[in-house]
């Protein structure tokens, strides 16, 4: 038998080196394994299984999830899944790029019963505006400054945060119910969630949450506003 080429021999060694040095993908099993995840790989489709309860359900398709470490998404809008807020699930699937953070396009999906909502982590207007803590539960405080209809019928209540003003998006809210609560020093709870660039940065936080039950008035808004003193 002839003897192989050794350039032959060196292109086997490298071949060989190289497939060695490609790690298989490991399946992530928390929320902060899956936002760590650069874009890159999560495109790659890393698998994925996961224990959390639901925090918010946006459509019949894509909903929140957090567990002990934080928060991501499930976007099953190719499937039957669904939960609600409160749910506790279990699911499996492979990784979804998003629109700033991972999240999972289910394979398997089951609810294994009810939990309490995580404990709300209290935020300020500087914190939510940096992205840290988007899809967690988070706490904010304000003062409600205005209310609008939204073109998707549903209503946009503007809080005073701080140095700045973030928009409350509740899923369901009369524009009475709102009203009443303009000028009313509040503490919302909600999910941390906004505006994202083409960048995959959050230009701008919002507040989603489900009901005006969220709201819990700290003090209400004065009878009379004129008849306040006045600051200058």
């Amino acid at each position: 038998m002839r003897p192989l080429p050794l350039l032959f021999i060196l292109f086997a060694l490298s071949a060989d080196n190289l497939s060695a040095q490609d790690p298989a993908r490991p399946t992530l099993t928390t929320a902060r394994k899956l936002r760590a995840l650069p874009v890159e790989d999560a495109e790659r489709k890393y698998p994925v299984r996961l224990r959390g309860v639901v925090t918010h359900k946006v459509t019949e398709g894509t909903f929140f999830v957090q567990d002990d470490t934080g928060g991501t998404y499930i976007h099953a809008q190719m499937t039957n899944f669904t939960a609600e807020a409160g749910q506790q699930v279990e699911v499996e699937g492979v990784t979804d790029r998003g629109l700033s953070l991972t999240g999972i396009v289910p394979t398997s999906f089951r609810i294994v019963g009810t939990a309490p909502l995580p404990a709300a982590r209290v935020v300020d207007y500087e914190t939510l505006a940096s992205g840290v803590f988007n899809y967690e539960w988070v706490e904010v405080r304000g003062t409600v400054r205005a209310f609008r209809s939204a073109a998707d019928g549903h209503g946009v209540l503007t809080l005073g945060l701080g140095n700045g003003r973030l928009e409350s998006l509740p899923d369901r809210a009369t524009p009475a119910e709102a009203e009443r609560l303009i000028d009313a020093s509040v503490r919302v709870t909600g999910l941390a969630t906004g505006v994202i660039n083409d960048k995959r940065q959050l230009v701008a936080p919002h507040l989603r949450i489900d009901t005006l039950t969220a709201f819990q008035v700290v003090q209400p808004a004065p009878e009379d506003p004129f008849a306040l003193p006045i600051k200058c």
